[in-house]
Formats: structure tokens, sequence, C-alpha cells
């Protein structure tokens, strides 16, 4: 899996982010106090993209644990791809990807988040951003999966960083106007970040096909588009 669709899906998911976690962006820019926004956007953007980075490791780490059965490492990756895009359906059609146990997550992170937003410090900014990271998020789950069939703890914890680090800008700009971005437009992009999410799916699926490494093979064999081997082998996730 590419780091630069995992950056364009977090690029493209943010006004999906804007609609969920944007009220802790717009409360940590209208507080006041002596300490710039500026300064607490950034500590809550450490704190998310750590959480992210930290979950992401240990979604490697199963994934890596998983795959160690190597008949089975096909089969799961397949299996990772179409939950990626079963995700990109779900976020096409306006929903979340939180369920029962979705629901239990954000209920017991309520009133620790209620007790973050209020306070200036900058430890109650990386604590608000850690704690948000937790909540239950359909594109959140969708790199998890990225990050299990990624094979390792180090580059599942490099995925959701990437990935968090991509929601920043559009939360901080929500943050700094004090509103939400116009519900068209969040629309129009949330439905290109749901695409983005199915593509994604698509090529883990594709990657562990017959037709993938016969595709980077004859690229490679060929004397026309031997150029382009590099892009296709990265594409097909053959060397």
């Amino acid at each position: 899996m590419s780091l630069l669709a995992v950056l364009v899906t977090g690029l493209l998911g943010s006004a999906h982010c804007i609609g969920m976690c944007g009220g802790f962006a717009m409360a940590l820019g209208a507080l006041p106090g002596t300490r710039p926004y500026a300064v607490r956007m950034a500590g809550y953007a450490v704190g998310k993209t750590a959480m992210y980075a930290l979950l992401g490791a240990l979604a490697g780490s199963v994934g890596y644990a998983l795959f160690l059965a190597a008949p089975a490492q096909k089969m799961l990756t397949g299996l990772f791809g179409v939950a990626i895009v079963a995700t990109g359906v779900l976020l096409w059609r306006g929903g979340r990807a939180g369920g029962p146990v979705g629901g239990w997550v954000a209920a017991r992170l309520a009133a620790p988040l209620g007790r973050l937003v209020g306070r200036r410090t900058l430890g109650a900014a990386v604590g608000l951003g850690a704690l948000n990271g937790l909540l239950p998020c359909g594109l959140v789950w969708a790199m998890l999966a990225v990050a299990a069939a990624s094979g390792s703890a180090a580059r599942g914890a490099l995925v959701l960083a990437v990935f968090g680090a991509a929601t920043i800008p559009a939360l901080a700009l929500a943050g700094s106007l004090g509103r939400r971005a116009a519900p068209r437009w969040r629309h129009r992009v949330q439905r290109a970040g749901a695409v983005v999410v199915v593509c994604v799916g698509l090529l883990t699926v594709f990657r562990v096909t017959p037709a993938a490494a016969h595709l980077a093979h004859a690229t490679h064999a060929s004397p026309r588009f031997g150029a382009l081997a590099p892009v296709v082998g990265l594409i097909c996730g053959t060397p």
C-alpha cells in the first residue's frame, strides 16, 4: 500500500474528520488564554497523530503475527482489502463504521474528553488529541486494516501517522475559522474520500491475485514499458 495513497485518503477524508472532530478543534480556538491557538492546535495534532501511530503499530504487530502462517498471508490480505472496500461504501452512503462497540467506546470517552476540552494547558491539548484518536471512525478503521496488511509494527505506525497528519490541516482551519465547512462541500469531499478508500481496498485485493504478479513481470520484461516497471511494481506489491 502506497503511503501516497494513505496521504490522499487522509486529505480527502478531512471533511469527514471535520464533521466528527471539528468541534474539539474549534473548542481549542475559542479558549481564552495566553497560549496562541497554533500552539494548542500543535499539541492536539501531536497527541492525535501519536495515538494513531500507536494503534497502527498494534495493528501491524497483529498483522505480522497472522502473516507468519505463510499459506494464510494472501487470504488475510484479501480479507483486509474487502473490509476496506466495505468501509468506503459505508462512507459513501454517509454511514459511520461504529456499531455497538463503537458506541460503547464513545460513551466511555465522553467524560474525559469533556474535562479536557475546557482546560487551557498544552498538556490538556495533547491529551485531548490522544483521546480523540480513540474515537470510532470508519476511515481510521480502514487505515488500521491497511496497517495490519503492512506486515510490521513500524510500517503500521507509519501508515497511521501519515494518515493522522494528513487530517490535521482541515481540522486546524476549522478551528481557526470557528465554524464548520459548508455542508455541500463537506459532503462532496467525504464522497471523494470514500472513493479513494474503495480504490485502496480494491488495490489491496488485486495485489494478492496472480494477475498482479503477471502484470508486474510483463511490464518488467517489456522493451516498451520497462521504464514503468518500478511504478507497476509499487502498485502490484512486487519488488
